[in-house]
């Protein structure tokens, strides 16, 4: 049986993945800026592979 936490750290701990998972999309964005430079990949492949990704995060992500 695990312990249970108090509510306002589990919300913490919500929040901080939550800012990790936005963190890790900008990240994946900002390389995909970077590929679209070397490589010249269709920049509308890349504008719909982030509103892929936006919707999977929430709309906080891109802004």
């Amino acid at each position: 049986m695990r312990t249970r936490y108090p509510k306002s750290l589990d919300n913490l701990y919500k929040v901080w993945l939550y800012c990790r998972r936005i963190k890790f999309v900008n990240l994946l964005s900002k390389l995909l800026l970077h590929t679209e430079h070397f490589f010249l990949i269709d920049s509308q492949q890349i504008r719909r592979l982030k509103e892929k990704l936006s919707q999977r995060v929430g709309k906080v992500a891109f802004h």
